[in-house]
């Protein structure tokens, strides 16, 4: 699904299969629109900035009941009458002028809320690096690994390969792997890069 959803947003060329007649390719130019009560993950590790750089997630979180002012059972028949119908094609004619515009789609602090929990989701690096701030400094990088592991556990996400783990605290957090000799036996511990050490 990750490979799918990224060519198509991106409009990347894809070649597809017609039962009983030869492959086609094309460019899609479409905009997908998902609904759900979760969100699937897309990605992981250091996908996750190219997946959260094209969703737009709109929550809806209005409970509706017959308790709650304006409540309306019936409200799809209302949706349809003329009045509705034609008031929905003037706001969606006025969006589409905004985006043209703006060369982008309206967003609103809510939205940006939803997609920054969503990228933290994606990346449970970012969230353990957050929790446990300076303190892999000088630690073995396996041991900070089980303690990452074991916080993917916890938190019921799931965590990238040592590999990756290691890579990204490189990347992304200002540290170096170094080895050094503990108890005699070579170890690889994380140590701040010297550029990010105060001098």
């Amino acid at each position: 699904m990750d490979s799918g959803y990224t060519r198509n947003v991106s409009g990347d060329r894809i070649n597809t299969n017609v039962k009983f007649a030869a492959p086609i390719e094309f460019n899609p130019y479409c905009k997908l629109i998902f609904s759900g009560n979760t969100i699937p993950r897309l990605g992981r590790g250091r996908d996750s900035d190219a997946i959260v750089d094209r969703l737009i997630i709109v929550p809806f979180n209005a409970s509706f009941n017959r308790n709650t002012q304006n409540f309306t059972p019936f409200i799809k028949y209302q949706l349809r009458s003329q009045e509705c119908m034609e008031y929905l094609v003037k706001i969606g004619i006025e969006g589409l002028k905004r985006v043209l515009k703006n060369n982008a789609f309206t967003t609103s602090a809510s939205i940006e809320a939803e997609l920054a929990e969503y990228q933290e989701a994606l990346n449970p690096i970012t969230t353990f690096f957050e929790e446990i701030g300076d303190g892999m400094e000088n630690e073995p990088t396996k041991k900070c690994y089980r303690l990452y592991d074991q916080f993917c556990f916890e938190a019921s996400m799931k965590p990238t390969s040592h590999v990756e783990f290691s890579k990204q605290v490189k990347e992304y957090f200002g540290y170096d792997i170094k080895t050094v000799r503990v108890n005699g036996k070579p170890t690889k511990i994380f140590v701040r890069k010297e550029e990010n050490v105060d001098k």
